[in-house]
């Protein structure tokens, strides 16, 4: 699989309703890496950091995204997952 067409999978899927503010995003291989912010239910700011892999004709959510509280977490996460 292409890398364009995996960023076109990943723009249909929609934005996240919790962190819908995409800041970054990277393709590896057949997976996004994508860091994205938002405000929880308390209105206090988080960042998410979500992986998707693309499989069988469609991206979905590997299950090793996280919520984080700092930047410089959230990016150490991202960079861990660029590089696993």
């Amino acid at each position: 699989m292409n890398k364009s067409h995996i960023y076109e999978e990943y723009k249909r899927m929609g934005k996240n309703f919790m962190t819908p503010n995409v800041k970054k995003y990277e393709a590896i291989d057949n997976r996004i890496i994508e860091l994205s912010t938002g405000f929880g239910f308390d209105n206090k700011l988080i960042i998410g950091v979500s992986e998707f892999e693309y499989d069988s004709g469609k991206l979905e959510s590997t299950g090793r995204g996280e919520i984080f509280y700092t930047l410089k977490e959230a990016n150490r996460y991202y960079k861990q997952l660029l590089n696993s």
